[in-house]
C-alpha cells in the first residue's frame, strides 16, 4: 500500500530542522517501456495545450498568432511523485525509454518505495507462456520405475532431465521420439502440428447398375498434434492448462475389404486404412518452470513394438516468460573524433534524420534552428560541449553526459510516439540436427528474446551444419491483417465418379455436383509451400506488439499412392491415385517487443527421414513514417538557414500550366463583399509571389516558362523556402493522381537477409532498391519485373503483365453420353491490386495492396487413373503452378519506396537452393500541372 505523502513531509521537515544530513543513494531499475504512459495529475492553471497537429492557416505567410504553451512531454519524476514518492534537495531521476533503465538518486526510504512501485509495474507487464512437449521411447521396466517415481511429486523436472541426458547418449536404450515447442499468451489457445496428411476412402456408393457412383475422401493428420489452452493464475506463478495431444506411432496399415452388394449379390472391394493414433486430453496445473509427466502408452504399428517391450512417455514443461524491452539506442565509439570527458557518451537514437526538420515547432526542428537548439527548446538540458547531429544511416547522434542523454532519450521517445508507425515481420525457418537444436531450445525456453539462438543457427547455416528452409517478410499497419504465401499448386483428383442426375420425381436422391455431369473425375489444386497470416496490434507504449499469427509450411514433397477398387459390375481390379502431403502448422498469439525475436515453434518435420528438427522464429520491428514531406524542388538544403543571408541562389519550381490565370482569378474574387473590377494590368509571376509577401532584393529575378510549366527563381535561400512553401500549399488544392511502381527482384538468400537487417527502421527503402539494382547490374541479383499503375485516391485499380494459361478443370461424360472437357484460366506473371487513399497533408499514402507473381514456369504434370465404369486407363495432362501472393496495408510517403514482401520461391529450379525473391513498392503523388 502506498504511504500517505504527508508522512514524508513530516519526516523530511524534521530532518532539515534538526540539521541532520540526508544521505542519498543511487539505484538503477529495469522497467517496462510504457512507464511514461502512466497517468499523471494535470497541472492546474494556465492555458490549455495546443494540438501539435492543428492544420496550418491557408496563407502560410499571414502574421503568426502569439505562441501558445507547448504540450509537455512525459516526465518520469512527475509520475513517481504522483505515487507519493518525494524528491528532496539533491535527489534526481532519469529514465531512458529505449533501454528501459530508470536511474534514481534519493534517500533509502524513497528508493524502497520506487522498488515497490517498479515491482508492481512488472507484474502488470506483458507475459508470454512457453510450452515444451517432449516424447521418449524407453524399456517398459524403466517406464514402470518412472511412473512410480512421479506418482507423489508435483514437479517431474529431475526425471525429465535424466531422460534428456540418456537420449543424448547413442549407447542408451532411451530414444527421443518427438519435440514440440510453442509459445502463446495467457487465455489464448495455441496449436502446433507436424503431420502427414493421409487421404483415405470414407464412403463408397454402388448404384443399381452395379457400378461405383461415388467415392468420398477424407484426410487424417498423422504425426504429432498439440493444442493447449492456458491461463496464468492470479498468483503469477500457477499455469492452468487444458491440453489435447495426438500422435501416430507408425504409418497406417493399408488393406482392403470385400463386401457383398445387397442388390446384385456380387462382391465389391475397397481399400481400408488402420491408424495407430494415441491421444490424451486433460487439464492440470503447473508451477512456472516445472515439468509434468503427461502420459505413458505402448506404441503400435511397427515390428519393433511388437517384439520389444517398450513404452512412450511424454513430458510437458510450462514457463512464464515476461517480455522485456530491448535497447533501441546504441553507442557510437569515437563518434566525437576525440576523447570524451568521463561519464560522457555518443549515442545514436532510432529516429530518421529528416524528422529533425519540420514546420511543426512542437514536434521537431523548425527552419533556421540547429539540432542542439531544437533539443534544448524541447526541454533537453545539454551541458557545454554537447553536440547533436545525424549518423550516416539517418539516426540522431547526440554526444553528452549520461544524465543529458537520458533526458534526450525521453524527448526523442515522446517525438516518435506521435509519429505514424508500421510493423514489419521477418520469419525464419531453420532445419538442423536434433543434437544441435534440442539444447538450444532448452536454453531459449526461459528467455523473452531468442535473437542469440537465431544467430547461432544462422551461423550453423553458413557453416553447412544447418539449412535455412524458408525466409518470409512482410510489413503492415497496426490492426490490419496481412498475408504472404509462396506455394506450388499441385493438381489432384478430388472426386472420381459423379452421381447420375436424379429424375424429377426422385426427390430423395442426392443432387449432382454439376448439372448434366454423369460421371468423370473432378480436379482441385492442393497448395504446397509456405502460407503466413498476420494480425498485429501495436500497444500504446509504441514498443509492445500483440501478434496473432498462423504459420503453415509443407516440410517434404507430396507422395502419390495408388489404391485398387472393384465394383460388382467388374471382375477386374482398377487403380485410382491418392495424394498425401506433409505439413507443419503453428497457430498462436504472442507478445513481442520492437526489434525482438521470438521462437514461435519447434517440431519434427514429417516426411523427412533424418533426425532433424525445424524451428520457426519471428522478428518484429516498429517502423516510423516520416512526418514532413521532403522538398523535391530544392537544389540546396543547408543545415541552418540565416534569414538575413543576402546570397542569391537559383531554384526551379514545377507549377500548374494555368498558374498565372488561376491564381489571378482567385485573387481578384477573394473578397466577395467587394464589387468585381476588371483590371487591364497583366498579372505576372513576380507580382503574384510579391503579393504573397515574398521580397525580391536587388538582383533577384523570376522567369516563367508556360510551355514547360516551370518557374526559375533567383533569390535568397529564405525567400526560396517561402516560395517552396507557397507552391506546396498550392499543390494541395490541385487534382492529383497516385502512381505506384512494383519492383520485383531475386537474389541469394544471404544477400537479401543482410539487406533486411541493414535497412533499419527508416521508412524509405530506396537505398535497398538502389542496392538491388546495382547487384543486378553486376549479375549478383536479378530484376524480375517492373509494373506501374496510376489511379485516383479512393479508387481501386489493378494491373497485370503475363499470359492466361488454360488448364483442364473437369473431364466427364454427360447424361446424354457425350464426353466433355472443361477448362479454367490461370493468369501467370506479375500483377497487383491497389486501393490507395491520399492523406490530408497531400503526400501521405495509405495503401491496401495485393501482389502476385509466378515464381517459375508451369510444370507439366500428368494425372493417370483407371475409369471405374469402363476399366479404361486414362491420362489427363495437367500443370503445377508456382505462385506467390501478398496482401497487406502500408503507409508511405510521396516519392518513397517500401519493401512490402519477401519469400522463398517454389519451382524445380529452386529446390535445395537458398534463393529469395522480394517486392518493393514505389509511390508518387502526381499533380495535374
Amino acid at each position: 500500500m502506498k504511504p500517505a505523502p504527508f508522512l514524508f513531509a513530516v519526516v523530511t521537515g524534521l530532518s532539515f530542522a534538526l540539521g541532520a544530513e540526508v544521505r542519498m543513494e543511487t539505484k538503477v531499475f529495469h522497467i517496462p517501456p510504457d512507464f511514461l504512459t502512466w497517468s499523471r495529475p494535470s497541472s492546474s492553471g494556465g492555458a490549455a495545450s495546443s494540438d501539435p497537429f492543428t492544420p496550418v492557416p491557408a496563407d502560410p505567410f499571414a502574421p503568426k498568432a502569439a505562441p501558445v504553451p507547448k504540450p509537455s512531454l512525459p516526465n518520469s519524476k512527475d509520475i513517481l511523485e504522483a505515487q507519493g514518492i518525494q524528491f528532496p534537495e539533491g535527489s534526481s531521476v532519469s529514465f531512458d525509454p529505449f533501454t528501459g533503465i530508470l536511474r534514481v538518486t534519493n534517500t533509502k526510504a524513497n528508493l524502497d518505495l520506487v522498488d515497490t512501485f517498479v515491482g508492481a509495474m512488472k507484474d502488470r507487464g506483458p507475459i508470454n507462456l512457453s510450452f515444451h512437449l517432449q516424447t521418449f521411447q524407453l524399456p517398459a521396466a524403466a517406464a514402470t520405475v518412472l511412473m512410480h517415481a512421479t506418482t507423489s511429486t508435483a514437479d517431474h523436472t529431475a526425471e525429465l532431465e535424466r531422460l534428456v541426458k540418456a537420449a543424448a547418449d547413442p549407447a542408451s536404450n532411451v530414444k527421443a521420439v518427438a519435440d514440440s515447442f510453442v509459445r502463446t499468451k495467457s487465455g489464448q489457445r495455441v496449436r502446433i502440428a507436424a503431420e502427414r496428411q493421409h487421404t483415405y476412402i470414407s464412403e463408397a456408393d454402388v448404384g443399381k447398375d452395379g457400378h461405383l457412383h461415388n467415392l468420398a475422401q477424407e484426410i487424417r493428420g498423422l504425426g504429432f498434434n498439440v493444442e493447449i489452452d492456458p491461463v496464468l493464475g492470479p498468483d503469477g506463478a500457477t499455469i492452468d492448462v487444458n491440453i489435447a495431444s495426438t500422435c501416430a506411432s507408425a504409418p497406417p496399415d493399408e488393406g482392403s475389404e470385400t463386401s457383398t452388394d445387397l442388390l446384385s449379390g456380387k462382391g465389391f472391394t475397397t481399400p481400408t486404412s488402420a491408424f495407430h493414433v494415441k491421444t490424451v486430453q486433460t487439464a492440470l496445473s503447473l508451477i512456472s518452470g516445472s515439468s509434468k509427466l503427461l502420459n505413458i502408452w505402448k506404441p503400435t504399428g511397427k515390428p519393433e513394438f511388437e517384439t520389444g517391450d517398450v513404452r512412450w512417455v511424454s513430458f510437458l514443461t510450462a514457463r512464464k516468460v515476461p517480455v522485456e524491452t530491448l535497447p533501441r539506442v546504441h553507442e557510437v565509439p569515437g563518434a566525437a573524433g576525440r576523447a570524451l570527458p568521463e561519464g560522457w557518451k555518443s549515442l545514436a537514437f532510432p529516429i530518421p534524420s529528416h524528422l529533425q526538420i519540420t514546420d511543426d515547432e512542437t514536434f521537431g526542428r523548425a527552419r533556421g534552428e540547429g539540432v542542439e537548439e531544437c533539443l534544448q527548446r524541447l526541454g533537453a538540458q545539454l551541458p557545454a560541449g554537447s553536440r547533436a547531429g545525424s549518423t550516416p544511416d539517418g539516426q540522431l547522434l547526440v554526444t553528452s553526459s549520461l544524465d543529458a542523454l537520458a533526458n534526450v532519450s525521453e524527448i526523442v521517445w515522446g517525438m516518435t510516439q506521435r509519429m505514424p508507425h508500421g510493423l514489419a515481420f521477418t520469419f525464419h525457418t531453420i532445419r538442423a540436427p536434433s543434437a544441435l537444436m534440442r539444447p538450444l531450445v532448452t536454453q531459449a525456453q526461459p528467455t523473452s528474446d531468442q535473437r542469440e539462438m537465431l544467430r547461432a543457427l544462422l551461423a550453423a547455416v553458413d557453416q553447412g551444419k544447418a539449412q535455412c528452409v524458408d525466409t518470409s517478410y512482410t510489413e503492415t499497419k497496426s490492426g490490419w491483417k496481412a498475408s504472404v504465401n509462396s506455394i506450388t499448386e499441385q493438381p489432384f483428383i478430388s472426386d472420381f465418379i459423379g452421381r447420375p442426375t436424379p429424375k424429377p420425381e426422385d426427390k430423395a436422391a442426392t443432387p449432382p455436383k454439376k448439372a448434366g455431369h454423369a460421371r468423370g473425375p473432378e480436379f482441385e489444386m492442393l497448395p504446397l509451400g509456405t502460407k503466413i497470416e498476420l494480425d498485429p496490434v501495436l500497444g500504446p507504449d509504441g514498443t509492445t506488439i500483440d501478434l496473432t499469427a498462423a504459420y503453415k509450411r509443407h516440410t517434404a514433397p507430396p507422395e502419390e499412392r495408388w489404391l485398387e477398387f472393384r465394383d460388382p459390375a467388374h471382375s477386374s481390379m482398377y487403380r485410382l491415385p491418392f495424394l498425401d502431403s506433409h505439413q507443419a502448422s503453428i497457430e498462436t498469439s504472442v507478445i513481442l517487443t520492437d526489434q525482438g525475436t521470438q521462437l514461435l515453434g519447434v517440431y519434427r518435420p514429417s516426411g523427412v527421414n533424418e533426425d532433424v528438427l525445424e524451428a520457426v522464429w519471428v522478428t518484429a520491428e516498429v517502423t516510423q513514417l516520416v512526418s514532413q514531406k521532403i522538398t523535391k524542388n530544392a537544389t540546396e538544403n543547408p543545415d541552418v538557414i540565416d534569414p538575413d543571408d543576402p546570397t542569391l541562389h537559383t531554384r526551379v519550381f514545377s507549377v500548374p500550366r494555368d498558374f498565372i490565370v488561376s491564381v489571378s482569378s482567385s485573387e481578384s474574387n477573394k473578397d466577395a463583399s467587394k464589387p468585381h473590377v476588371e483590371s487591364n494590368n497583366r498579372t505576372d509571376a513576380k507580382s503574384i509571389l510579391h503579393s504573397k509577401g515574398i521580397n525580391f532584393p536587388e538582383g533577384a529575378s523570376v522567369i516563367y516558362g508556360a510551355a514547360t510549366s516551370q518557374l526559375i527563381v533567383r533569390n535568397t535561400t529564405a525567400n526560396l523556402d517561402r516560395i517552396d512553401d507557397y507552391f506546396r500549399d498550392l499543390d494541395a488544392q490541385l487534382a492529383k493522381n497516385l502512381s505506384f511502381t512494383l519492383h520485383l527482384f531475386e537474389a541469394p538468400g544471404p544477400v537479401l537477409r543482410r539487406l533486411i537487417t541493414e535497412r533499419g527502421a527508416i521508412q524509405d527503402h530506396r537505398p535497398m532498391l538502389d542496392a538491388l539494382r546495382a547487384a543486378a547490374d553486376q549479375r549478383q541479383a536479378r530484376s524480375l519485373s517492373t509494373l506501374r499503375l496510376e489511379t485516383k485516391s479512393g479508387q481501386r485499380a489493378t494491373a497485370s503483365d503475363g499470359i492466361e494459361k488454360p488448364f483442364i478443370s473437369e473431364v466427364g461424360i454427360s447424361d446424354d453420353g457425350q464426353p466433355f472437357i472443361n477448362h479454367a484460366i490461370r493468369t501467370l506473371g506479375p500483377g497487383m491490386e491497389v486501393d490507395p487513399v491520399l492523406g490530408a497533408d497531400g503526400w501521405t499514402l495509405d495503401l491496401n495492396i495485393a501482389i502476385r507473381y509466378t515464381t517459375a514456369p508451369p510444370e507439366d504434370y500428368t494425372l493417370r487413373y483407371t475409369d471405374p465404369p469402363t476399366g479404361h486407363e486414362l491420362t489427363i495432362p495437367q500443370f503445377r503452378f508456382h505462385q506467390t501472393e501478398t496482401t497487406t496495408a502500408v503507409t508511405l510517403q510521396d516519392g518513397t519506396v517500401k519493401l512490402i514482401s519477401m519469400w522463398k520461391p517454389t519451382g524445380p529450379a529452386f529446390d535445395g537452393k537458398d534463393v529469395l525473391q522480394c517486392a518493393l513498392i514505389e509511390g508518387h503523388v502526381v499533380t495535374a500541372k
